[in-house]
């Protein structure tokens, strides 16, 4: 079965970012603490410890969830702001309240739901931390300190406010910054995903297009096989007619056998069109049979590794792609091409290299209808690109060092091989 696209979800991104804002947050805590013991006031340093070590647990669990396939929706995302905000409650509680000169540390979790989430999050994100600041101002732990007078704790403030100045203006540019690289990754891959549905639209119209054609062709080649018959009993004793006409039936049957191929693929699931086998049978059975088509053409083959690779399952498409490049490589290169095919447990690695003219240095071969032959139609590298990236591979087209071109294809063996 073809894979479809993968690409990361924003909100796993967004969720990575809050983690990162969350370490800044620690370690604003912990200069926090540093300030305090260092001017001589003292807090509730045990509950502040067991704050912060909630805070580490949460980071730990929130780093487990980013390693879980499914996507993080806003309600899931709104609930880590505001766990954040909370903790952030508890920490400016048993430190002096709204008289904490760190509590503009508020600002970081509702930046963050201002900028990710819908505006009906960003609203509750910001009257639940208004909530929390006005409580701070009538319930809270007061700070106490060993000097008289309140000379220390004006010094607090002051280096507070400029400490909270230079941090949050830092802060802010880092992750307004990081957040809006994610949200243009985040285009991105939806542009991607966008510009894929096209092709896979672009490729179900070709095959609708293909059936059309199957079924119109039907006709013609039948009749065209019984002549062929007739004039073979006709001209028995003119053999070099009747050899004529013998490789005239063969290529009409064949023509046959693939519209009869395409009508019982048509609608078939995957395992259903296909047989298991080994990776070199597989391999050595397209390359066998395109000989036996093009006797002209040599081609040589060299394979390595794949014969450890098992259960493979063989369906018709993916030859098809392999005898359509072939093909396109002969006619580039009538006097011979190479094929060199290598394997691991990991990934299938074939090359078809041809000795013709090469491409031209600004091309788009490979999009549909674009082709550099003078009676071509341009889809058979297209169709073959499709099936290949239909199985989670890649396959790239360019010209090599000496003379000729080089087509070079990379396919998961996992997207190959029969689940057992």
């Amino acid at each position: 079965m073809s894979k479809p696209l993968q690409y990361s979800s924003p909100g796993s991104n967004h969720l990575a970012l809050l983690l990162a804002m969350r370490g800044s947050v620690f370690f604003i805590e912990v200069v926090l603490l540093i300030i305090f013991y260092a001017i001589g006031m003292r807090a509730s340093l045990t509950a502040v410890a067991i704050v912060m070590a909630l805070q580490l647990l949460t980071n730990i669990f929130t780093a487990m969830r980013l390693r879980r396939e499914r996507p993080v929706g806003d309600a899931e995302f709104f609930g880590h702001i505001f766990l954040d905000i909370a903790a952030l409650t508890a920490i400016f509680y048993l430190t002096g309240g709204y008289a904490n000169p760190l509590i503009w540390a508020y600002l970081l979790p509702l930046i963050v739901a201002a900028i990710i989430l819908p505006s009906f999050y960003a609203w509750v994100t910001t009257a639940i931390t208004i909530g929390c600041y006005a409580t701070l101002i009538f319930w809270n732990v007061p700070l106490e300190h060993v000097h008289d007078g309140h000379t220390n704790a004006f010094n607090l403030h002051l280096y507070g406010m400029w400490f909270g100045f230079v941090f949050s203006a830092g802060i802010v540019a880092h992750f307004v910054v990081r957040l809006s690289s994610a949200l243009r990754d985040r285009e991105r891959q939806l542009s991607q995903a966008r510009e894929k549905m096209f092709e896979q639209e672009r490729v179900v119209a070709l095959g609708a297009l293909a059936a059309g054609a199957a079924h119109e062709l039907g006709t013609p080649l039948a009749t065209m096989a019984v002549l062929t018959r007739e004039m073979e009993v006709e001209h028995q004793g003119d053999a070099d007619l009747k050899d004529g006409l013998q490789l005239l039936r063969q290529q009409v049957d064949r023509c046959k056998d693939i519209l009869s191929s395409m009508a019982k693929l048509h609608g078939q699931p995957r395992a259903d069109s296909a047989s298991a086998m080994s990776l070199q049978i597989f391999l050595q059975d397209v390359f066998e049979r395109w000989q036996e088509l093009h006797p002209v053409t040599p081609l040589t083959v060299k394979l390595d590794g794949v014969d450890e690779i098992k259960n493979i399952l063989a369906e018709r498409t993916l030859s098809q792609a392999i005898t359509h490049l072939l093909d396109n490589a002969a006619e580039a290169s009538p006097a011979g091409i190479e094929v060199v095919a290598s394997g691991n447990t990991r990934e299938l690695d074939l090359q078809i290299l041809d000795h013709g003219n090469g491409l031209p240095e600004q091309h788009n071969i490979g999009e549909p209808f674009v082709t550099t032959k003078p009676h071509g139609q341009g889809l058979g590298i297209y169709l073959s690109r499709t099936v290949i990236e239909g199985l989670g591979g890649t396959m790239s087209i360019a010209n090599r060092e000496q003379r000729g071109a080089v087509v070079h294809i990379r396919i998961p063996v996992q997207a190959l091989q029969v689940n057992v």
